[in-house]
């Protein structure tokens, strides 16, 4: 097709489905942080490192 993807783009699309999944199971516990968009901000980080480490 000759359709080019970036290599970036994919990482940041697996990593908010997993960013979506983990929010939804520990919503609970994110509320009850110090700064719930700070830990929501690194968590994503959090995952999209793991990610470029070990994909």
């Amino acid at each position: 097709m000759g359709l080019y993807i970036p290599p970036l783009f994919i990482y940041l699309c697996v990593a908010m489905g997993v960013y979506l999944i983990l929010g939804n199971i520990f919503e609970p516990m994110i509320e009850q942080a110090w700064h719930p968009g700070l830990f929501r901000f690194f968590s994503s980080i959090i995952v999209l490192s793991l990610l470029f480490l070990y994909l």
